[in-house]
């Protein structure tokens, strides 16, 4: 009963093809690989999971049987050839297209990782930001800057200059000018006095 339990183990572990080549080779019956009965069956040559459809088989299935250039036990041990090489084929699809969803899976994993380093680093420059603005809003409490007049936008007036224009004398102050005016005085006073001249000359 143990070695029995192995035995269908062990038949478990193969996969469908491997199982039905080894009914073929109890039967006396050599299996062939899936290259050869691709070579001589084009329908397991064109057959893959996406056409693979049952009601197909069956059809085809019907003509061959329905032939009488072989025997009975010869149709039916072509047909295991033909079920276990679309065994195969089925089993080699599936594993493809798993390896295929693995690595997009690898690469959604990857993507989110670098997502979620981003997200990270964008909430750290949030939050320094946050803390600058937050000094900077005390720092304008503590010294509001003054609000802008509209005067301040008119243009300042340069100084107008104070004295003469230049080659002028300056102006006389009041004690300049009441020596002046005692030079004026003293220089007629100095002059000898002519009397009015009366008729002609």
């Amino acid at each position: 009963e143990q070695s029995s339990k192995e035995e269908e183990g062990a038949e478990e572990e193969l996969s469908a093809a491997d199982r039905i080549r080894a009914k073929l080779r109890a039967c006396s019956v050599e299996p062939w690989s899936l290259q050869q009965v691709e070579s001589s069956s084009p329908y397991v040559a064109s057959f893959n999971l996406k056409t693979a459809s049952a009601a197909a088989y069956a059809a085809g299935l019907k003509d061959r049987l329905s032939s009488n250039e072989y025997t009975k036990r010869e149709q039916i041990m072509w047909e295991l050839q033909i079920v276990a090489a679309l065994a195969e084929k089925l089993c080699i699809d599936r594993k493809e297209r798993e390896a295929r969803v693995v690595e997009q899976e690898k690469q959604l994993r990857e993507e989110m990782a670098n997502l979620r380093k981003d997200i990270e680093t964008g909430e750290e420059r949030l939050k320094k930001m946050s803390i600058t603005l937050g000094t900077c809003q005390l720092a304008l409490q503590k010294h509001p800057k003054p609000v802008p007049s509209p005067l301040d936008a008119i243009p300042a007036i340069p100084p107008v200059p104070i004295g003469p224009p230049a080659g002028l004398a300056p102006p006389l102050g009041p004690g300049a000018w009441a020596a002046a005016q005692a030079s004026s005085a003293l220089s007629a006073a100095a002059q000898p006095f002519e009397p009015p001249r009366s008729g002609p000359p």
